[in-house]
């Protein structure tokens, strides 16, 4: 079987590119200009098995030669430990950056904090809990609390893309590939947005978002946001002090729009904890606060409070990026790497060295020169990551929160020294403790061994173009799979199995799986089943319980599959409950 030549970028490949020569363009038409690897003469079917079956048998011999850019992942925190909320490492106070090995093995795609939780997103689209359990806020299904990162395993066929949590709070939001957001943990005051006041200790679907497309989630500690791709915001839970926008102090169980924004597109909104706040981001260079105004966290001058947005006049045309709320306080990221603060000032949170409240936004110029690129705010504390990879952290440190290694307050922001050259690029903020994850520079795969013995058509190649023609393979891979459907896989298209990456194609059967598959639903249907009547069938003496073994379990199980409908065999895992009756 041949394939058509294509130029192919391997992204992997940091060696020297081998010297092609392109073709003279012929009258009518051109020669494409292919590289050695592409050269089918050289590279035959059974060239092509033989590698596969190499991956196939000794997948540890190739890793990182078809993942872009290989880079190592290492993943450090510090602080309050006592929940074991951060995955691993020992003591009940960190004061300095610790490696998480247990998060780093995830390679995750984000990190985000709790009140003593702390949750992580990997790149296949699941999400793993560790720390503090009480009112099932990890998710993981009952109360208990865990040191290690655990799977939820009740959405762990949903594609995960961003998880939700205040940094003192009790519930998480998530939200998936297909815009549906999902919600657990404590329920009170309905910000589970399911209803109701009632706590979940599983990830729920929240039905009135379905359709929506939403693409941004927001926690507070008491109520809950959530931006739509048409660019409206939805706030539902605890609306005492108008936090939830809607001109009004009622609590909302379910999602509701803030109508008073339908006329602008939002972009970003953050919640706050507490007497809380409610900030979000304009596409027309606003941005806008609402709810409890004490300490003067809304931004305006003054403490007054208001149950509908109102501009913050004096961040008007600073082109702010982001923005993050934290107990009592306020902060916004600009596009030019300034940050802003305000709100109540003791234990330093708001970083610009003193205990005054600060009632409009004021910069925060401890960080001058610095272009800072990702902020995260804790219950008391700030962390903030510049385009070097540089950390500065400020506020209260009763927990060791700052990682400088010592429980003192800083004043201002201060560089963590512990993680310079660590080229840092995310950070994230729990209650009291802090993550930051780390992304080594790219570095080469390792040349392969020797092939296997069975592998001899691969002997006197080049590595290196061995290696080549392998990432075209998974290439390929990648392109045919998911479109199989597409295909009709008959006469010589069927030769592709043999040529198609093992674990390419297991993930087109997963997702086909997983779209069969029953939300909220821990198991398929209840079979019932005798293993008393299989006992006194087997008295006959011939060793069969019954009519040809037919009422033995297994014969049991054989008759009753014709009643089971198509939709009870769509189950989340696949999993059927056996009842055995008589016992």
């Amino acid at each position: 079987m041949h394939w058509a030549n294509k130029k192919v970028n391997d992204p992997t490949d940091s060696s020297p590119r081998p010297s092609v020569t392109a073709q003279k363009p012929e009258a009518g038409g051109s020669t494409p200009t292919y590289y050695p690897w592409e050269d089918h003469t050289k590279f035959t079917r059974q060239h092509d098995e033989q590698l596969l079956h190499w991956v196939n048998k000794r997948p540890e011999d190739w890793n990182g030669w078809w993942v872009g850019n290989p880079r190592g992942c290492v993943v450090y925190g510090w602080g309050h430990n006592h929940r074991g909320q951060l995955g691993g490492v020992d003591g009940a106070k960190v004061r300095g950056p610790s490696a998480c090995h247990n998060l780093a093995l995830l390679n995750p795609v984000q990190l985000v904090g709790g009140e003593q939780t702390l949750f992580a997103v990997t790149p296949d689209g699941k999400v793993y809990a560790t720390g503090y359990g009480a009112g099932g806020r990890l998710g993981i299904g009952g109360i208990d609390s865990v040191s290690q990162p655990t799977l939820l395993s009740s959405i762990q066929h949903v594609f995960i893309t961003k998880v939700a949590c205040n940094s003192g709070g009790k519930h998480c939001l998530a939200l998936s590939s297909d815009g549906d957001v999902y919600s657990w943990g404590e329920g009170d005051d309905g910000k589970l947005g399911h209803g109701n006041r009632v706590s979940y200790d599983r990830p729920r679907l929240i039905p009135s978002l379905s359709g929506m497309e939403v693409v941004q989630i927001a926690c507070g500690g008491a109520h809950s946001a959530c931006l739509t791709a048409r660019g409206r915001i939805y706030t539902w839970g605890k609306g005492r002090y108008g936090r939830l926008g809607h001109g009004d102090s009622e609590d909302q169980l379910v999602p509701k729009m803030v109508e008073y924004l339908a006329s602008h597109r939002v972009i970003d909104v953050a919640c706050g904890s507490g007497d809380a706040q409610t900030l979000c981001i304009t596409d027309d260079d606003n941005v806008w606060s609402w709810g409890d105004g004490d300490y003067g966290k809304l931004g305006r001058g003054g403490s007054e409070g208001c149950k509908q947005p109102m501009k913050i006049e004096c961040l008007k045309g600073l082109r702010v990026i982001k923005v993050e709320c934290g107990s009592q306080f306020s902060v916004a990221l600009c596009q030019c790497g300034s940050v802003y603060t305000w709100g109540k000032g003791d234990y330093h949170r708001l970083g610009h060295g003193s205990y005054e409240h600060v009632r409009r936004p004021m910069r925060v110029t401890g960080m001058q020169g610095k272009m800072i690129v990702s902020i995260a705010t804790g219950s008391l504390h700030c962390v903030a990551c510049t385009d070097t990879g540089e950390v500065y952290t400020w506020g209260d440190n009763d927990e060791g929160q700052l990682g400088d290694g010592t429980t003192l307050a800083a004043q201002r922001p201060r560089l963590l020294t512990a993680l310079q050259g660590k080229r840092v690029t995310r950070v994230a903020c729990g209650s009291a403790h802090t993550v930051a994850l780390c992304v080594e520079a790219p570095r080469a795969p390792r040349p392969p061994p020797p092939p296997p013995l069975e592998c001899h058509l691969l002997r006197d190649m080049p590595p290196q173009l061995v290696c080549n023609r392998l990432v075209l393979l998974h290439q390929f891979s990648e392109l045919v799979c998911p479109n199989l459907t597409m295909l009709i896989l008959e006469g010589n298209l069927d030769q592709l199995r043999s040529l198609m990456f093992y674990s390419v194609k297991e993930a087109a059967f997963r997702k086909a799986v997983m779209a069969t598959m029953v939300r909220e639903r821990q198991h398929g249907p209840v079979v019932e089943l005798s293993r008393v009547a299989a006992r006194r069938a087997r008295r006959g003496g011939a060793g069969l319980a019954g009519p040809a073994g037919m009422r033995s379990v297994f014969g049991q199980m054989v008759a009753r599959l014709p009643a089971l409908t198509q939709d009870a065999l769509a189950l989340p895992h696949r999993v059927w409950k056996v009842k055995f009756v008589g016992e």
